[in-house]
């Protein structure tokens, strides 16, 4: 399996909750990268807030919010063969000029994880596959799976101000 796209994956009632609760509310931290690495490249930043992570190390502790997080459990709930969860965490990067390509990525390295993107709103941008070349679109309500050993690369829109999406990490059964 490359990559599996679900349209329509949640209700949209439990969407509507998540864009007044979640996406209105002052809550990210800037990154100077979407690879969360270095780059020389002005347009390759984002805004994130991780929910869930129960890696921790001595800089980092477990997070588990318990305020947004469940705002997104009608996602969460609906993954199929979800083990465990590893990551959840919100993206948000802005307009370029021009559709810009971050720096390809991999999620992580676990064996038999899974990286899913839910994208909260329709633009142009959309994520960029490294080996096929393929690019799914960011369509409001659009999941899409893949082995998170999968470089990918966020591509930025050019006909909205903002790309929002959701990054769900776990390990399959």
């Amino acid at each position: 399996m490359q990559y599996r796209i679900i349209d329509d994956f949640i209700s949209e009632n439990d969407l509507v909750k998540i864009e007044q609760n979640v996406l209105q509310a002052s809550i990210f931290k800037a990154y100077e990268s979407t690879a969360f690495q270095e780059s020389d490249d002005v347009y390759d930043v984002m805004m994130n807030r991780v929910f869930f992570s129960p890696f921790y190390d001595s800089r980092t502790k477990p997070i588990c919010d318990q305020e947004y997080l469940p705002y997104f459990y009608p996602i969460i709930d609906r993954i199929p063969n979800l083990k465990v969860l590893l990551r959840v965490s919100l993206n948000l990067t802005f307009a370029t000029p021009e559709p810009n390509v971050s720096q390809f990525h991999i999620d992580n390295y676990i064996h038999n994880s899974f990286t899913n993107i839910f994208y909260l709103n329709s633009n142009n941008g959309g994520t960029k596959f490294e080996k096929s070349g393929d690019v799914v679109q960011s369509q409001r309500n659009r999941l899409v799976m893949f082995p998170s050993f999968l470089k990918h690369a966020a591509v930025n829109t050019t006909d909205t101000k903002l790309r929002w999406v959701l990054n769900i990490n776990y390990v399959a059964t």
